[in-house]
């Protein structure tokens, strides 16, 4: 890094920082992990968490050229959720990439077109867009209830992350694949969720 966020941290530095991060900055980490998946081969926010320590693991390795340098004086939950990012971006494109050449080998020798290809790669890998995207309709209702909803569901870190995804847009299997969830995990959260908004809606009208 430049000479403007001072000087990389060595192995052990890089090494104590992540002990120290206790289970509540885990969780921030998966939570921002869980935003950033949709669209990249990593199935658990916790598989991208894990990435992020890797690299910079690796980064701090004397003479390494992998991973990321941590610069010692950025905080450590900052750079990795910038780590995150950035091998999410990456791990994207490569994603893009892959179904590109694919579609290529579709067309094969008989040549056609590549665009009718790709278009059968993405309708055969991704759900259909009214099982994964949420409706206007929808949108506006989570807009309008959305801090009291996270405040309201802040010790159930499952809805939490569900509530991230459901912010971006998304519902449906694209929430339960992107919060790392399984079928009975997500359909119970949901029951939660749709108990505990009807709760929280009661208070409010009792008020």
């Amino acid at each position: 890094m430049g000479q403007r966020h001072g000087r990389d941290a060595t192995l052990d530095e890089a090494l104590a920082a992540i002990e120290s991060i206790d289970t509540a900055g885990y969780l921030v980490l998966r939570a921002r992990a869980a935003q950033r998946i949709f669209g990249t081969r990593f199935r658990d926010p916790k598989d991208l968490v894990q990435e992020a320590l890797l690299s910079i693991i690796e980064g701090a390795q004397l003479g390494s050229r992998k991973g990321r340098k941590w610069p010692i004086s950025v905080p450590i939950m900052a750079f990795l959720t910038n780590c995150m990012k950035g091998i999410a971006s990456n791990d994207r494109e490569s994603v893009a990439t892959k179904s590109e050449v694919l579609a290529t080998e579709l067309v094969g020798e008989e040549g056609g077109d590549a665009d009718e290809a790709m278009a059968s790669v993405s309708e055969a890998s991704a759900p259909g867009v009214d099982e994964t995207l949420m409706s206007a309709a929808e949108a506006a209702e989570l807009l309008a209830q959305r801090d009291s909803l996270f405040d309201f569901f802040a010790a159930d870190d499952e809805i939490t992350l569900i509530l991230m995804a459901m912010e971006d847009g998304l519902r449906g299997a694209a929430v339960q694949q992107i919060c790392g969830l399984s079928q009975v995990q997500y359909e119970t959260a949901r029951t939660r969720l749709r108990r505990g908004k009807a709760k929280m809606l009661a208070q409010r009208r009792d008020r």
